[in-house]
Order: structure tokens, then C-alpha cells, then sequence
């Protein structure tokens, strides 16, 4: 699997948007962890888009845990959006979905937060 791992993070008002794409893998999780953890102070709620992200493995899933329990320690919302195909089936399988607020796209997921405040 040679594909690009990219992510593209964002910041608006108290939210901050990472946007994955590639497989979400070890390397990627590990950068995802790190874009997140340096940033998390300044924002409420963290919104991760997974549309570009069509491979899920274990580390990859532990890097979604970990932000998730990050989050949710200083008491905000961690989203995941786009989930499809097998990186929604690997979640599905694994029980994961139950600990995520899961919107369909980050406009949802921004309309949740809105609609929390």
C-alpha cells in the first residue's frame, strides 16, 4: 500500500478540523497524535474527517482512541465524519463506534457543535 498519507488540520473559532487522507496506519496515527496534542489546548472540539481515508488497521484505530480519550479528559468533543467502507466496517466490527459521536460530514459535525453551545 504506497498510497500518500497526508493531514490537513485547520482551526475554526474553538474547533479544530484534521482532515485525514491514505491509509490510517501507524505513521499517520502518529501524526494525527501529534498534530492534535499540540494544538488541543486551543480548541473545544476536535473534528476529524476520514472521507479520504480508505484503510483502517489497529494503530491506526489506537491513534482515534487516544485523541478521543484526550478530548474527553479536558472535557470536549471529538467527532469523527466520513466514515465509509472498510475503515467504517473496521469500527463497526470493533465495537469502537460506541465511544465516538460520529456526523456524516464536517458540516454536520459543525452544526452539532453549534447546536451544544
Amino acid at each position: 500500500m504506497n498510497e500518500q498519507a497526508e493531514i490537513q488540520v485547520e482551526k475554526l473559532k474553538d474547533c479544530l478540523i484534521a482532515r485525514l487522507s491514505g491509509p490510517l496506519n501507524a505513521s499517520l496515527g502518529e501524526q494525527l497524535l501529534e498534530r492534535i496534542r499540540t494544538q488541543l489546548e486551543h480548541s473545544r472540539n476536535v473534528i476529524i474527517d476520514l472521507t479520504g481515508v480508505e484503510y483502517l488497521d489497529s494503530a491506526g484505530m489506537g491513534a482515534l482512541v487516544s485523541v478521543q480519550m484526550s478530548t474527553k479528559r479536558k472535557g470536549h468533543n471529538c467527532i469523527l465524519t466520513g466514515l465509509q467502507g472498510v475503515p467504517l466496517e473496521v469500527m463497526r466490527s470493533s465495537q469502537l463506534l460506541k465511544i465516538f459521536q460520529v456526523q456524516d460530514s464536517v458540516d454536520a459535525a459543525l452544526e452539532q457543535v453549534r447546536e451544544s453551545e
